[in-house]
């Protein structure tokens, strides 16, 4: 299977409704927490697929929880990483990107003061999450703004277009949001929980192909 199958696949479309479900809702502190569960769940259903089987199915379940479950040796984010990348399962570049990501949720979680993806602190920081290949933080950020002005700007018809029935009042309508410095702040705050969906989205859709790519799928489990 290659990128573009995975990318459609049943798995990965889930991956984008369960993000789409929980993360817009969120603040940053909250979206970051929840795109890294995310990519470990992913992991440790492909770390599954390679782990050894018992003839006894039971016992290989509970040993699989044993092992990816807190306090297991493969239950934290960085441990399975770690491995994954240590059995060549994970390129560099993934590691380094999960890494990360892994000391941006660590912030997110523990440190008291606000927590500010547009910050100096984290802006080239979140960036490099997503630096798979030369061009993904690129394609990642145009796909994901598009989608979040394409969604803004439906939801922005349906509201004129049930309340204003002149065409002249609506083009001023439209030019007016466009114009207003805080609307357009808010949907810049924005931009980075859709960032962090389709990147989330990239980064679950690399790991399976990662894992594909060795031979390893669901016939392995």
């Amino acid at each position: 299977m290659d990128f573009n199958d995975i990318m459609r696949s049943e798995e990965v479309l889930s991956i984008l409704d369960k993000l789409f479900d929980k993360i817009l809702i969120e603040s940053q502190r909250g979206a970051v927490l929840i795109a890294t569960s995310v990519i470990q769940e992913c992991l440790k259903r492909e770390v599954i697929k390679i782990l050894p089987k018992l003839e006894n199915k039971s016992e290989s379940k509970n040993l699989n929880k044993l092992l990816l479950s807190f306090p297991g040796p493969l239950s934290s984010f960085s441990s399975i990483v770690l491995l994954t990348y240590s059995f060549g399962h994970i390129d560099r570049n993934l590691y380094q990107s999960l890494n990360t990501l892994r000391r941006i949720r660590n912030d997110a979680a523990h440190i008291d003061e606000d927590f500010n993806l547009n910050s100096d602190k984290y802006e080239e920081k979140f960036n490099e999450i997503f630096k798979l290949y030369d061009n993904t933080p690129y394609y990642i950020h145009n796909i994901s703004v598009k989608a979040l002005f394409d969604e803004k700007m439906i939801l922005l018809k349906h509201i004129i277009d049930k309340n204003i029935e002149e065409e002249n009042e609506k083009d001023e309508f439209y030019k007016n949001i466009l114009n207003d410095k805080d609307r357009i702040d808010e949907i810049e705050k924005q931009k980075f929980h859709w960032i962090l969906i389709y990147g989330t989205v990239f980064i679950c859709a690399h790991i399976i192909h990662s894992f594909a790519s060795k031979g390893i799928s669901s016939s392995s489990n």
